[in-house]
């Protein structure tokens, strides 16, 4: 299926974590008032999106760059043209690989977030609108496209304030419905959001590794840099990421592998050891497992919206 968000593979599935009885400060959103729909645009080398959730809709737009976004209990890759609807109070965290220093901004996103006084306003009752009530239907934790050609609907909107951003909002909305899509599987009971100290040490701990992923990292570094025990923070990780440290860390140089192969003739072996792998027969047994490809067939395909597993 064309143009499809990658997934990790099946091995690599996330786990739902146990509910805890701490509350998250959540993000408020300034709907209401004169604005229905607020509208927002970041750019740089790594974006800054905070581990959070908020009650409002959310729809996300990746124009450069590449990386990990925790949707729910889903942890996924995403790359330019991904597009997704993010449900009311999913935990949602993107977290955007470097391109390197003194290379300007890589990462852009638009991002439009609009709550109840839209999306609950009776006017997706109308049978008109029926196909976009079965978008929020499906989108109770998210729904992922792979579109580059949205960018000037993005853009258009952005720019757009008070009748004409709803407009355009939504056009977007019924052209979304009838396009190709997927919807990621909604958990068998409520996704518990984190609590304030734990998404606090998280964010601690995914910025580092951000920043350091292409050089030796080990547990014991990690653990450090938030104060916790090695065993402790390996435990701590996967209940609270819903993934293994090193199934995170490796994934975070495959998706900085394949940008390279994706956008420079730089040999395969130079990749390799740009994103953290000094072993190249390992990172070509990684790539191979995560892809189904090999680093030199990736690099000979039509990247956009043909990537099917990762």
């Amino acid at each position: 299926m064309e143009n499809r968000v990658k997934l990790l593979k099946k091995g690599n599935k996330v786990m739902q974590s146990g509910r805890s009885n701490r509350s998250l400060q959540f993000e408020k959103v300034p709907c209401g008032g004169e604005a229905s729909i607020v509208a927002d645009s970041s750019g740089g080398p790594m974006l800054e999106c905070n581990y959070h959730y908020h009650p409002e809709w959310e729809l996300t737009y990746v124009v450069s760059g590449s990386g990990r976004v925790l949707l729910g209990v889903e942890l996924l890759s995403f790359m330019p043209g991904d597009l997704a609807l993010i449900g009311p109070n999913v935990p949602h965290l993107y977290v955007s690989v470097p391109e390197g220093e003194g290379r300007g901004a890589v990462c852009e996103t638009r991002v439009l977030k609009f709550g109840g006084r839209f999306a609950d306003c009776g006017l997706f009752a109308l049978p008109e609108f029926a196909p976009v009530e079965k978008l929020f239907r499906e989108a109770r934790t998210a729904v992922l496209w792979n579109d580059p050609g949205l960018r000037p609907d993005f853009e258009a909107i952005v720019a757009a304030s008070g009748a004409e951003r709803l407009l355009r909002l939504l056009a977007l909305l019924v052209r979304l419905a009838a396009a190709l899509r997927r919807a990621l599987a909604v958990p068998g009971e409520e996704i518990p959001p984190p609590c304030s100290d734990d998404r606090e040490l998280i964010e601690k701990a995914v910025r580092f590794m951000q920043r350091h992923f292409r050089e030796k990292l080990t547990l014991a570094m990690i653990a450090a840099v938030v104060g916790m025990q090695p065993e402790s923070f390996r435990r701590f990780f996967r209940r609270t990421v819903r993934v293994g440290f090193s199934d995170y860390l490796v994934g975070m140089r495959l998706d900085c592998a394949g940008r390279l192969l994706r956008e420079s003739r730089k040999s395969v072996s130079a990749i390799a050891e740009e994103s953290g792998f000094p072993n190249l027969s390992n990172f070509n047994r990684l790539f191979l497992a995560r892809h189904g490809l090999t680093p030199r067939e990736y690099r000979g395909r039509d990247r956009i919206g043909t990537d099917a597993t990762g």
